[in-house]
């Protein structure tokens, strides 16, 4: 699997923990590490129910009304 390199700032509270997670056998290292929480916290179900939605702005004509962007139906309910 091809890799790329990434240079991230972390606090030294996130970096503990991390570094926690290396076990030296199933996390080798640092990297290995994050990669591995992040492919866990991919995975979660919540993730894929979440979403943001900018508006901005004046508001828009919808159904002869102008109304603010976030009150646009979504599934039958407004997003705000």
């Amino acid at each position: 699997m091809k890799r790329e390199r990434l240079t991230i700032t972390l606090n030294s509270g996130v970096l503990n923990k991390i570094d926690r997670r290396i076990d030296g056998y199933k996390i080798r290292n640092r990297s290995h590490a994050i990669e591995a929480i992040l492919e866990e916290k991919a995975k979660e179900p919540h993730l894929n129910k979440r979403r943001l939605f900018l508006g901005g702005g004046e508001g828009i004509n919808f159904e002869g009304k102008i109304i603010s962007k976030l009150l646009l139906p979504v599934g039958g309910k407004p997003l705000n």
